[in-house]
C-alpha cells in the first residue's frame, strides 16, 4: 500500500514538472494548468477546507471565495494579485477572504484594503465557513490567465507603513543605500539558490550595503546590519528597509518577491537547474509579475561572480 502510495505521488509529481515545462515556455494552455493543479496531490499540500466547494472558475459573482495558504512567503506575495482580481467586475466576486502567513497580515491588509486577510492558523478562523467557494492561492490563475495578454501588467504595489519608511530614509540619508540579501530557505534548490555574501565586496565599493538576508546566516563586515528590524519576522520592517533603498540585489528568494511588490529597482540573480522558478522569465523584459525587476539567470551553473560584476558595472555607469 505505502509502495503505492509512492508511485501515485511520484505520478503527480511527474505531471507537475510538465506542467512548470509549459510555463516556463509562456504556454498557460488547459494542458499547462491541469498539470500545474497536480502539485495539490502530491506531498506539497492538501485540500485544508474539504467542506468548501472547490472553485474551478464558476461564476463568483455576489459569492464568497476563501483563497488559502499553500506554499511560502515569496509564492503568496507573487500570487496575491489574484485575489484583488477576483473582487474586478470581471469575476465580481462580492467578497475574498485570503489566509496568509500572519506575518503579511498587516502589509497586506494595507495594500490590498479590498480583500479580507486571516493568518494561517488552526483551528481556523470561524471566517472561512461564510465562504461560497475555496480555493488554494496558487490555483487562482489557472482559471483566470489563458495568454501572455490575460497578465494584469498593472499591478497594485506593497504600501509600507509610512512612518516607518520615513525613519529608516532619515537614518540612512547621505547614503546610496542598496539592499542585498544572497540565501534562500527553500526546501527545494535552496543550495543552487543562495551565494557567499563575500561576492558583493565590488558592489560595496561604490554603495552602502544594507542587509536583507533573514534567517541565520554570517554577514560581511562591509554589508550593514539594522538591529532594529527581525529581518525573519517583522515583514512590515523588511518592506520599510527596501523603500528606503535606492536599489535592491538579491538572489531568487523571498526578498526578490518584497522588493518586487515594494517597486524598488531590483535585480534577481537565477541559478541554472534546479531552484530557477517559472515566473522569472530571465528572456522577457519587463517581468510581467514585477515590472521594476531585471532578471539575470546564470551562464555557468553554480557560478554568480560574473552577474554581480555585471550588476555592480551598471550601477556604476549610471551614477
Amino acid at each position: 500500500m505505502l509502495e503505492g502510495l509512492k508511485a501515485y505521488q511520484r505520478s503527480k509529481t511527474d505531471a507537475m514538472r510538465v506542467g512548470l515545462r509549459h510555463l516556463r515556455k509562456h504556454e498557460f494552455t488547459n494542458e499547462a494548468w491541469s498539470n500545474w493543479l497536480e502539485r495539490g496531490k502530491t506531498v506539497w499540500f492538501y485540500d485544508r477546507f474539504p467542506m468548501i466547494k472547490t472553485w474551478k472558475g464558476q461564476s463568483i459573482k455576489d459569492k464568497t471565495i476563501l483563497l488559502w495558504y499553500e506554499q511560502g512567503l515569496g509564492d503568496q506575495l507573487l500570487f496575491i494579485y489574484t485575489a484583488q482580481l477576483l473582487k474586478s467586475e470581471k469575476f465580481g466576486a462580492s467578497r475574498v477572504i485570503c489566509e496568509v502567513d500572519k506575518r503579511l497580515v498587516s502589509l497586506l491588509t494595507r495594500s490590498f484594503p479590498d480583500v479580507e486577510f486571516i493568518p494561517y492558523q488552526y483551528p481556523w478562523d470561524e471566517v472561512v465557513y461564510e465562504a461560497d467557494f475555496e480555493c488554494a492561492l496558487g490555483d487562482v490563475m489557472c482559471y483566470t490567465t489563458n495568454s501572455w495578454e490575460d497578465f494584469p501588467f498593472v499591478r497594485q504595489q506593497l504600501i509600507p507603513d509610512a512612518g516607518l519608511v520615513k525613519h529608516f530614509k532619515e537614518k540612512y540619508a547621505g547614503h546610496d543605500l542598496v539592499g542585498v540579501a544572497w540565501a534562500s530557505g527553500a526546501q527545494h534548490g535552496a543550495k543552487n539558490k543562495s551565494l557567499d555574501p563575500k561576492l558583493y565586496r565590488k558592489l560595496a565599493e561604490s554603495s552602502t550595503c544594507l542587509s536583507l538576508q533573514y534567517g541565520n546566516t554570517s554577514t560581511p563586515d562591509y554589508i550593514v546590519v539594522d538591529d532594529e528590524v527581525n529581518l525573519t519576522t517583522d515583514m512590515e520592517g523588511v518592506a520599510a528597509l527596501i523603500e528606503a533603498c535606492s536599489h535592491v540585489v538579491t538572489t531568487s528568494n523571498t526578498v526578490a518577491h518584497m522588493a518586487g511588490g515594494v517597486g524598488v529597482p531590483t535585480d534577481v540573480m537565477l541559478p541554472q537547474g534546479m531552484g530557477r522558478h517559472w515566473y522569472w522569465y530571465a528572456e522577457v523584459s519587463p517581468n510581467p509579475f514585477y515590472f521594476n525587476c531585471s532578471v539575470h539567470m546564470q551562464s555557468i551553473p553554480g557560478y554568480y561572480n560574473n552577474l554581480i560584476d555585471k550588476i555592480a558595472k551598471k550601477r556604476l555607469d549610471i551614477q
